[in-house]
């Protein structure tokens, strides 16, 4: 190729607009050289037929090569050797059919390689059980919310931004981009999806991966394609009648997924983001039967029956719409729920994972949303949206929320909830001292108030309480938390989580007191109350079950502890998403009382997990962090691999001198470890 020819030059803008990354290679040695020594990319290669002639059955069996294009005048002879190399996806004689082939073909596979949702414990006990996972329900909530958001121009703005830092800066690529920054509208949405490899890409791995910054910058955009979706599917819907239809998606999925998948038939399988489909079984059979068969991956086909009549999730064939009419593509919005009949093999040498569409959840997760819909306050769906980040334990994003609708408020009680969240954010964050005068601030407009919100100003007293607690000043944490009981008790019902919750706070603090018998009182009051006020499955009764455990484990009954720890555990992994912050205290109150009974090696795999879900959740100078460091050292000391322990103690060391008083209990309890390794 001349790439100083004016063809040339415009065929490889056109390639860079649909793959970034691109090397021109002319010599055969050269080529085959340089895709030997890729080993952690995919390549997609397009060559001259006389050149692919020589080199690509050399290479062709290689794993990193995805796609092989050839580009030529001659198309018979070319189309002779090729036919049986199965990564060869075409060969063409004109450059804007090449590039067609390539963007469908690139967009599908990197996007469908991985696009499918699991969640991460499958069962096979009976149709209903579930195999959705927590996982699911904050996703659908998140979406929920996103959807109800009225989006403003800045919110554009912001996204194009964003947008622009993610593009690799050619002249096309920045084209597109001020075309869509000046053309975009809401009824175009689904176009540019078709068209945009980044767009695509970006909103379906956010969607996937529940990915909060980026689903939030997004959210404009999800919201447009599901509306109109909506439109469509309302507009169409006579069209279908009340007869079964089928539709088919090929897919390329890992060999851990499909097992998974085999395990799980007659359970559910949930795709939190746009579901691409098609009426054409060939089509979709050219897709998954063309590749190569890669060593840790399977070819399925999902071959899926619905009724239209009485589907609850929103679709359209959008063949007039997209960039690729030819595929009769049927797109569904977010979190289909599908059922999995059976899975068999196909002639074509695909696996097929029939599936049924179903409106059927499980009704214990079904309550969890519920109850979790009804705790998401707010008088906006932003104010909720900031409520639930929270929630998912995105502090920073929350933040960056509320701080926004600080400088637009205008009522004072809003004014109070948005100071109350804002403590709460800095309190799991680890700074206390902004906490305690962000949750004051609500104290003070809600005691202006008077009569007004007792139960908000009950829950800020507490909550103020609990931080000072956390910092070792115990006369304050009391005064607090018994002022908040007072307003309790007189303000609620005796059957709310409120209240409860105040008892299990007083608690917390009899135990840091030594006083086990007055904290296992307060926490049994606490947990009656949650029994009948709370699903089973709600994260409030882990921390219940939890608190209860740490009295039995100061009384050295560690058996009986870590029943209820495992209790705890048990809840937390069906409420919470994966690697969820509230789930380290469980693993780590698991962990202690292990080593008391002389188990190291569990306790030690208990203090990695906690490990690895505070190193993505917290900072780095959170004292929390500190305290798992500490006790993984402590573990190693027992282990009498003194080395390591010595490791984990001076990372506890670093930052519990940046992050605590010098007289906290965990500097104390920490000299103390390093005392005795030195003995």
């Amino acid at each position: 190729m001349n790439v100083t020819d004016e063809d040339s030059r415009h065929f490889i803008a056109q390639i860079q607009l649909i793959i970034s990354n691109i090397r021109i290679i002319t010599d055969v040695d050269q080529c085959i050289n340089f895709i030997s020594n890729i080993n952690d990319k995919n390549i997609f290669m397009i060559v001259s037929g006389s050149l692919g002639q020589n080199v690509v059955p050399l290479i062709h069996a290689m794993p990193q090569l995805v796609a092989v294009y050839v580009f030529c005048e001659d198309l018979s002879c070319h189309k002779q050797w090729t036919r049986k190399l199965c990564n060869v996806k075409g060969v063409f004689k004109e450059a804007d059919a090449l590039c067609k082939a390539l963007k469908s073909y690139s967009q599908k596979y990197a996007c469908d390689f991985t696009s499918i949702s699991l969640p991460s414990a499958l069962q096979n006990s009976n149709r209903y059980s579930s195999l959705l996972g927590p996982s699911f329900i904050y996703s659908k909530l998140l979406v929920e919310i996103l959807l109800e958001i009225e989006y403003r121009e800045h919110d554009f703005k912001d996204f194009v931004e964003y947008y622009r830092t993610q593009l690799d800066g050619t002249s096309r690529q920045l084209a597109m981009l001020d075309e869509f920054e000046k053309h975009y509208c809401p009824e175009s949405s689904i176009n540019w999806y078709t068209r945009s490899k980044f767009l695509y890409l970006a909103v379906n791995k956010a969607l996937r991966t529940n990915q909060v910054d980026l689903l939030i910058k997004m959210g404009f955009f999800i919201r447009d394609m599901h509306r109109r979706i909506e439109h469509l599917f309302l507009k169409q819907r006579d069209m279908y009648g009340s007869h079964q239809i089928t539709i088919y998606r090929g897919q390329i999925i890992s060999k851990a997924d499909f097992n998974r998948l085999r395990k799980s038939v007659n359970g559910y399988i949930s795709f939190n983001q746009f579901l691409s489909t098609t009426t054409n079984r060939d089509v979709t059979v050219s897709f998954a039967s063309g590749d190569i068969e890669f060593s840790d991956t399977v070819r399925t086909l999902f071959e899926i029956e619905m009724n239209p009549s009485t589907a609850t999730i929103p679709f359209a064939s959008i063949r007039s719409l997209s960039e690729f009419e030819e595929e009769d593509e049927i797109l569904f919005s977010v979190n289909s729920v599908l059922y999995i009949i059976d899975i068999n093999q196909t002639n074509e040498g695909l696996w097929c994972i029939k599936l049924s569409w179903t409106n059927e959840t499980d009704q214990q997760l079904n309550n969890l949303a519920e109850r979790l819909r009804e705790e998401i306050q707010g008088s906006t769906a932003w104010h909720r949206l900031g409520y639930f980040v929270i929630q998912l334990g995105e502090y920073s994003t929350a933040e960056e929320i509320y701080a926004i609708f600080l400088d637009h408020i205008s009522d004072s009680n809003e004014e109070a909830k948005i100071y109350f969240q804002l403590g709460l954010i800095k309190d799991k964050l680890g700074q206390y001292v902004q906490a305690i005068s962000f949750y004051t601030k609500s104290v003070e407009i809600f005691q202006a108030k008077k009569t007004l919100h007792h139960i908000d100003l009950a829950v800020a007293l507490s909550s103020i309480g609990t931080v000072y607690r956390k910092i070792v000043d115990y006369s304050k944490a009391l005064f607090y938390c018994e002022k908040a009981l007072d307003i309790a008790e007189n303000a609620l019902p005796t059957d709310s989580p409120s209240l409860a919750t105040s008892y299990n706070n007083i608690g917390n603090i009899c135990i840091d007191l030594g006083e086990y018998s007055k904290a296992l009182s307060f926490y049994e009051k606490a947990l009656n109350i949650f029994e009948i006020s709370l699903p089973k499955n709600h994260p409030t009764m882990a921390k219940s079950y939890n608190s209860i455990g740490m009295v039995y484990y100061n009384l050295s009954d560690y058996l009986k502890s870590i029943s209820f720890y495992k209790q705890a555990i048990d809840i937390c992994e069906k409420s919470l998403p994966p690697n969820h912050p509230d789930m380290v205290q469980s693993f780590n109150n698991l962990a202690l009382a292990n080593i008391n009974i002389g188990k190291y090696g569990e306790a030690l795999l208990y203090f990695e997990k906690a490990l690895r879900i505070h190193q993505q959740s917290l900072t780095k100078s959170h004292p929390d962090l500190g305290q798992t460091y500490n006790n993984i050292g402590l573990v190693y000391c027992k282990m009498n691999d003194f080395l390591q322990a010595s490791v984990f103690y001076k990372r506890a060391l670093e930052i519990y001198k940046k992050s605590l008083p010098l007289n906290h209990p965990y500097l104390a309890q920490l000299y103390e470890n390093i005392g005795r390794m030195h003995k």
